[in-house]
């Protein structure tokens, strides 16, 4: 089942007082400076088809470029060992095949995470904890970035991993603390949990209590695509029992895993409430959230505000969206509308080669006409004059008037052919003005 952002966030305020707990995946870790799963595993990719070849690191450096990626993947694909191209056992495949000692990969993590700096999404969530409205949160990330932003806007927090359970075993949480769960372990101490045979072992403890503490409280995840097997099975176990926790998955736009379908599939089919909220990203999704929810704050709220003065650079990068109002209103303006020709000149043409690279060369630079390319045709605006001059010999019919809806499809040269003109008319203009 899917939710609108706005109807979401509806939600959240009116249930405000209500418990929630965040799960946050790697994809909530990018905008602090951290590469994501996905990046992580080209770049394993990358390392194992370099070594293996004795590729240099300059030519295949860019393991980010479609062109090396399409070059590595065809090598693995020929290996006949490896998975297929996203497959959801790769991170954990080539983790391991990577670095099969758990030193290397904890280094590899370490290396990644270094000088990493929260986000004004991580900042905010410890603000919500302040409110009251986060009480928990589960991370299947290796940083510390929940930590340090914790520390940056004064909130108690304690990090909870796999070799301190004991810490969540028979205790009573501090309502002004904020735990923060590492389900895979943390890269500076014990063990981490990244190959398929370590997350098939996963702690039975944070198994049992994950189970025990979400029957009753809502889940937010954000950032997270659904790879753990383990811990996928741990919530589709929750939630196909009885309780009264929603489950609000938020992905990036409408990039839902076939695994994060099926476990709200299961959730809403034993009458669990489970949605899928499409975002624009962490960072956005906090920031909205968090100006909703605070407000009502006015400490607290201040303490936002001087979050966003001092992240200004972070805020501004946060995508804009123009809700489209209703088209059915009276536009009163200084505007004045403005009325298309109906008819255009047409004529067969007998230019060699590609067209469109013909006329950005030779024709569209000239500001007396506008001309695109449909099927074996030529159509203009402008003079019958100026379009002789400028085509020439390369105009093999007479030209012909033609009305634009004789076009047989809906031609996106078409309307680049209005734009175009558009634009040379006013260019003209402004020039003419200017003397």
């Amino acid at each position: 089942m899917e939710l609108d952002f706005d109807k979401f966030k509806r939600s959240l305020f009116i249930s405000k007082d209500d418990k929630y707990a965040f799960l946050l995946g790697a994809g909530s870790s990018i905008s602090s400076g951290i590469q994501s799963a996905y990046d992580c595993i080209w770049e394993w990719k990358k390392m194992i088809y370099q070594t293996s070849n004795n590729i240099s690191n300059e030519w295949i450096e860019n393991f980010r470029n479609k062109k090396n990626q399409e070059i590595i993947q065809n090598w693995l694909d020929s290996q006949g060992r490896f998975p297929p191209n996203e497959s959801d056992i790769e991170y954990s495949f080539y983790a391991n095949e990577c670095f099969p000692i758990d030193e290397d990969r904890r280094k590899y993590f370490q290396k990644i995470c270094s000088n990493a700096q929260p986000s004004i999404g991580y900042k905010a969530t410890a603000l919500l904890a302040k409110l009251g409205f986060v009480d928990t949160v589960w991370t299947t990330n290796f940083d510390d970035l929940m930590r340090d932003a914790c520390i940056s806007q004064r909130c108690q927090s304690i990090d909870i991993t796999l070799e301190n359970t004991a810490r969540i075993i028979n205790r009573t949480q501090n309502t002004s603390e904020l735990p923060i769960l590492k389900l895979h372990g943390d890269f500076k101490f014990g063990e981490l949990k990244n190959t398929e045979s370590e997350l098939k072992t996963q702690d039975e403890v944070f198994r049992e209590k994950m189970t025990e503490y979400l029957k009753d409280k809502h889940l937010i995840v954000f950032g997270y695509s659904g790879r753990d097997h383990s811990l996928m099975n741990t919530l589709r176990e929750l939630y196909s029992k009885d309780g009264g926790g929603r489950l609000y998955w938020c992905g990036y736009k409408e990039n839902k895993s076939e695994a994060v379908k099926d476990l709200i599939l299961v959730a809403n089919e034993t009458k669990k409430r489970a949605f899928y909220v499409a975002t624009e990203g962490f960072d956005n999704a906090i920031y909205q959230i968090a100006q909703l929810l605070l407000a009502d704050n006015k400490e607290i709220y201040n303490e936002f505000e001087l979050l966003l003065k001092s992240d200004a650079k972070k805020v501004e990068s946060i995508p804009f969206n123009l809700l489209p109002k209703k088209t059915n209103t009276v536009l009163k303006s200084n505007f004045f509308p403005i009325e298309f020709p109906k008819e255009v000149y047409v004529f067969e043409h007998n230019i060699t080669g590609k067209v469109w690279d013909f006329l950005n060369e030779n024709i569209l630079p000239s500001k007396e006409i506008a001309a695109v390319p449909i099927g074996n045709q030529i159509w203009s605006l402008g003079n019958a004059e100026n379009i002789n001059k400028l085509f020439g010999s390369l105009i093999l019919s007479k030209l012909v008037r033609k009305p634009i809806t004789e076009i047989s499809n809906s031609s996106n040269n078409l309307i680049y052919l209005f734009l175009s003109s558009l634009c040379k008319y006013y260019s003209l203009e402004k020039k003419s003005k200017n003397g």
